[in-house]
């Protein structure tokens, strides 16, 4: 969905507006493919080459619009599902049931790196150190 201050409306309604004035100018504008002289001296060929020429041009421009509009579709196709991941797991892990399921392997490794020692070891060299640290002025401070 888009709204009025994303950059995306803007561009659309440019393109919009820049392809309007185009019309109004060429309705405006006299275009005169036929010379002074009144008639168009051209063999058959050259008319096809001329039609097959603009045609290509036209294919062209076409061509380059809509691998524009392919390459913004998907960035926007992109950020859009990043954002919908997002809140949709961010639903799962706050009531869903794979709250359940992360919490309970968290305790597990928890508790097995307790049993194991690692993380006990880890725990009391901390402890310790936050116990021993400026014990003369946590002593001091107790007096």
């Amino acid at each position: 969905m888009m709204n009025r201050g994303s950059p995306a409306w803007i561009l659309i309604f440019g393109v919009g507006a820049l392809f309007g004035i185009m019309c109004i100018v060429s309705a405006m504008a006299e275009w005169k493919l036929v010379p002074e002289g009144g008639q168009v001296k051209m063999a058959y060929h050259e008319l096809i080459s001329v039609l097959l020429t603009g045609i290509g041009v036209i294919l062209a421009t076409l061509a380059l619009f809509i691998g524009a509009l392919a390459v913004w579709g998907y960035a926007q196709f992109q950020s859009m599902t990043r954002m919908a991941s997002a809140e949709h797991l961010e639903k799962l892990l706050k009531d869903g049931p794979l709250r359940k399921e992360v919490e309970e392997i968290i305790i597990k490794h928890v508790s097995a790196q307790l049993r194991a020692g690692s993380l006990r070891e880890i725990l009391e060299e901390r402890v310790d150190r936050q116990l021993l640290t400026n014990a003369q002025e946590r002593a001091g401070e107790d007096v």
